[in-house]
């Protein structure tokens, strides 16, 4: 009721506003339309006209405006909800790649993709799908489009390669990569860049893409130890003859003094031309820097070589003198069976006894196959001494450990069980009873 009386009296207001204005502005105006055609009326008449052709041409407008404000708010509604829905598509196919169901999922991705050509994400995530299904062919073609879209997408660049790699394409994957450092500049693409390049024997370009990984990281030890690798690989590329490598890894050697694998390299150039002594050497030096068994092996089998049996029998335990862990253990069992090969039984033998406390002493777990090794061992030293039931023995032993444990006791143990049973029948022990079924 009381909006109906407020409604009321605003309107009589306007029409005494009105009225107000048409008495109070009685001098008539004369108007003209055209060069000819003139109006005249009351001041305050057409005053209220041009007023309320103001306003009419005011609402006009504000009506023209509202609806394009109208359409303009229901598309935008519109291509939300579009793209709500195009979001949870994407999670639909991308929980179908993560629970392995790499088809379906790569048929969700390409019906987004006709939905929307130019998403650079669902092409990306379509050549993941297809190279988890195997086809690496058509991931890398779905990549090619999605260059053409956005040839400076970091992603894109990268997992081109990362196909590339799988299609053995190796060279095609370090351009890949190379357009990526050119656009984004990173470690991940540097470090990658470096380790391809060295794998296909690209050395002066992994050295430069290794100086850029090492802007990202700096110098640390890991890396001045990839330099030197790289630098020495270079090195044997670039000098092929015997005597041209020999001078260059002298000096090499002199300028890395922890890298093993050039002594090693400079040993066997040493060997090759009679400098039996100074080979030996090298690979003893190369060996204490890198604790590795095998340069150890190596000065071992060059003595064996030249028929000096004393100096690799001083070689074998100088490695196990100047090793520890897993090496020294290894070093162990090695000079055993070189003790067995010279006919050295008895030193062999109390060098076995010796070779669980090494263990213990190394922290190294004997599993089953340390086991089994010394049991090879222990019964070729048996078999050597004359002992051949005690070798017998270790080779049951073994042969038990091998396949399940023994067979014997179980037969025993059914024999047991039969016998028991006999008793009980009646029948005597050690009788057979023949069933007629």
């Amino acid at each position: 009721m009381i909006s109906r009386i407020i409604k009321i009296l605003t309107v009589l207001i306007i029409l005494a506003a009105a009225t107000a204005v048409i008495v109070f502005n009685p001098e008539p105006i004369t108007v003209k339309l055209t060069p000819t055609k003139t109006f005249q009326a009351m001041s305050g008449v057409i005053l209220l006209i041009t007023f309320c052709a103001g306003f009419l041409i005011a609402a006009l407008f504000g009506i023209l405006y509202g609806i394009r404000g109208y359409f303009r708010e229901r598309g935008l509604k519109h291509r939300e909800q579009a793209a709500h829905k195009f979001y949870g598509e994407m999670i639909t196919a991308r929980s179908a790649e993560a629970a392995g169901e790499y088809s379906r999922a790569a048929g969700l991705w390409k019906a987004l993709i006709k939905k929307d050509p130019g998403d650079i994400i669902a092409r990306v995530e379509l050549s993941r799908a297809l190279s988890k299904s195997g086809d690496n062919d058509e991931a890398l073609r779905i990549l090619d489009k999605a260059r053409a879209t956005d040839s400076t997408n970091i992603e894109v660049l990268l997992r081109a390669a990362d196909c590339n790699v799988l299609l053995g394409n190796k060279t095609a994957a370090i351009d890949n990569l190379a357009l990526a450092l050119y656009h984004h500049p990173h470690k991940e693409a540097s470090k990658r860049a470096r380790d391809l390049s060295e794998e296909i024997g690209r050395i002066s370009d992994a050295i430069e893409y290794h100086e850029k990984y090492e802007e990202f990281t700096g110098k640390t030890e890991e890396n001045l130890y990839v330099a030197t690798r790289l630098y020495y690989k270079k090195l044997l590329a670039e000098h092929q003859g015997d005597e041209e490598r020999r001078e260059a890894l002298t000096k090499f050697t002199k300028r890395n003094q922890t890298y093993a694998p050039a002594f090693a390299e400079l040993a066997r150039l040493e060997n090759k031309s009679g400098n039996i002594e100074s080979a030996a050497d090298l690979f003893i030096k190369a060996a204490k820097k890198e604790s590795c068994p095998r340069y150890w092996i190596e000065a071992i089998k060059l003595w064996l070589s030249h028929n000096d049996t004393e100096r690799a029998l001083s070689t074998a335990r100088a490695a196990c003198r100047n090793t520890s862990g897993k090496s020294r253990f290894f070093l162990e069992c090695n000079s055993v069976r070189l003790l067995l090969d010279l006919q050295n039984t008895e030193e062999a033998q109390d060098a076995l006894k010796k070779l669980p406390d090494i263990a213990g002493e190394e922290n190294v777990e004997l599993t089953e196959i340390l086991k089994q090794q010394i049991d090879i061992l222990t019964g070729y030293a048996r078999e050597l001494s004359g002992e051949h039931s005690g070798a017998l023995e270790k080779w049951r032993e073994m042969a038990n450990n091998m396949f399940g444990g023994p067979l014997m006791s179980q037969i025993a143990h059914k024999n047991e069980r039969q016998s028991h049973a006999l008793s009980h029948s009646g029948a005597q022990p050690g009788l057979y009873v023949v069933s007629n079924k």
